[in-house]
């Protein structure tokens, strides 16, 4: 796997695998970091993708709490929608 993979799923990957997407989704990867991570969006859609990784490798109480803190303690009207 030489890129970020979530397209297929991550219950295809392999545990090496899942790690390394974890590590692709890191936010000192990219150029800005404190500019996605300001971003209500960004930052929720970042830990979704975290903790469906961290489910897949039987690390519940990581994924609950990426949930709890970056996406469930926001007001649900602060996330964009699609129109």
């Amino acid at each position: 796997m030489g890129e970020l993979d979530l397209w297929n799923g991550v219950k295809k990957q392999s545990v090496e695998e899942m790690n390394r997407t974890l590590e692709l989704l890191d936010w000192n990867r990219t150029n800005y970091p404190e500019k996605h991570r300001a971003d209500v969006n960004e930052t929720a859609l970042n830990a979704l993708l975290r903790s469906c990784l961290l489910r897949n490798l039987e690390k519940y109480d990581e994924a609950r709490s990426e949930l709890t803190s970056e996406v469930l303690r926001h007001n649900r009207y602060l996330f964009s929608t699609i129109p």
